[in-house]
């Protein structure tokens, strides 16, 4: 097996094997819950022009007043997107000048939570495997260390190569472990059933 595999455990104790080139890291903002609903900004809490709860547009209306010396305080709280806010400056002489500047601190302040997921289509859903997230421990899975015993038996026990499989899902089983391979939609090169459990 060329692949690096990677071997993670669920918060409910399920394991699985995932191939480490299947991994990406991107923002976790584009992940997906369970529910093949993408997480979004506020939930991923990015500092970012799509979280109403970060500081992110109180701090940009902050700047401007401060470049320009413009009062904003009667502007609207809420712009669906950096569009809308910029075009409450159209009638000023310096539009330009505030649209580059509104544009240049967005491309410099904003921060969107950075994880490593697989992101997949479970044959209805999009879903995702968290690995990694930059601020929080607690993302769903572990990745288990590459010299924990246990991870040393499943690499000596796994079949080097996917076996063929006649229906839908064949089981390998081996002295500690039943390895379950699928040909439904799956994030996982095979799942992993402990014998002794």
């Amino acid at each position: 097996m060329k692949d690096t595999i990677i071997v993670i455990r669920g918060n409910n104790g399920d394991m699985g094997i995932i191939m480490e080139s299947n991994i990406k890291s991107m923002n976790y903002c584009n992940t997906h819950s369970n529910y093949g609903q993408e997480i979004g900004c506020c939930d991923a809490g990015c500092y970012s022009f799509d979280n109403d709860n970060s500081d992110f547009l109180k701090d940009l209306i902050k700047f401007i007043k401060e470049k320009y010396d413009i009062e904003i305080d009667e502007f609207e709280s809420y712009y669906s997107s950096p569009e809308e806010f910029i075009k409450e400056f159209e009638g000023f002489n310096d539009f330009q000048d505030i649209k580059k500047s509104i544009e240049n601190w967005i491309e410099e302040n904003e921060h969107h939570v950075l994880c490593n997921a697989v992101d997949y289509w479970d044959g209805s859903n999009w879903k995702s495997i968290i690995t990694y997230n930059e601020y929080c421990d607690e993302f769903g899975y572990d990745v288990l260390d590459e010299m924990n015993e246990e991870v040393q038996t499943i690499k000596k026990e796994l079949p080097d190569s996917t076996p063929y499989i006649e229906g839908t899902c064949l089981d390998v089983k081996t002295e500690n472990y039943t390895f379950s391979f699928s040909r439904y939609p799956s994030p996982y090169f095979c799942e992993i059933l402990n014998e002794r459990w």
